[in-house]
């Protein structure tokens, strides 16, 4: 990389995880599985090449660092920079499932400790490995496909989950609007749910306009608030003179 514009800067780059998904490295909106490394990476100065000194191949493009993490960076592999460099050159889009849910890993241990709490508002866990929804979002294919709860899924078409990282890449990798097949267990009852995948991109779109829709509420009121308050300070005849 060139840190500060100094051409040709060299650091060590100690791989220490691989298939870090986006959701485990703090980047929601990035559907990436990232190599993890100790790469330096300064502000402004991503896209250095992280290279294998056995054979000195690129394996990954130094993207980004968390600010909270020193000495830890992360490195988009090249095999996925190969697979979506052509689309991108040609200003097409990536297209990314999502439907909606938070999980996490299940194991028989989790679930045990869980059913024995007696504040727990999971209901009985089936003590099985899988994967645990946590949360299900509002107005998304999840919960329209009618996904709850507690529901611990063991199978996405037909690949058997035990982690909750594969859970999302398989989602991610979903085509979008092709209903794809839920293996859950539902408190002692095995079921399948059809689930149809959104575009991701969308999604967040969506969710932007909505915020700053909901802002733009607030900035109104509050401003309108403010006007009446200036009004009610003035004299009853001049009251209505205030725009």
């Amino acid at each position: 990389g060139s840190p500060g514009g100094l051409d040709n800067t060299v650091t060590m780059g100690i791989v220490s995880g691989l298939k870090r998904s986006s959701e485990e490295v703090g980047l929601y909106d990035k559907k990436v599985e990232f190599i993890q490394t100790d790469a330096a990476i300064n502000m402004g100065n991503s896209g250095g090449p992280l290279v294998d000194v056995v054979t000195g191949k690129v394996i990954g493009i130094n993207t980004c660092m968390r600010y909270n993490m020193e000495g830890t960076s992360f490195a988009v592999p090249t095999n996925k920079v190969k697979s979506i460099m052509n689309d991108l050159a040609e200003g097409k889009q990536i297209s990314h499932g999502y439907v909606g849910i938070y999980t996490a890993t299940l194991t028989p241990e989790f679930a045990r400790e869980k059913n024995a709490d007696p504040n727990s508002n999971y209901g009985v866990i089936p003590e099985a490995n899988g994967v645990i929804v946590l949360h299900i979002y509002d107005d998304t294919p999840a919960s329209a496909a009618g996904l709850r709860r507690a529901d611990v899924i063991t199978e996405i078409e037909g690949r058997k989950v035990g982690q909750a990282a594969e859970v999302y890449r398989i989602i991610d990798s979903a085509k979008v609007g092709s209903p794809i097949d839920f293996k859950i267990i539902r408190g002692d009852k095995p079921m399948t749910i059809k689930v149809k995948p959104d575009e991701f991109a969308t999604r967040l779109r969506m969710a932007k306009e909505q915020r700053e829709q909901k802002l733009k509420q607030k900035m109104d009121k509050l401003k309108q608030e403010s006007l009446q308050d200036k009004a009610s300070a003035l004299p009853p005849d001049m009251q209505d003179k205030v725009h």
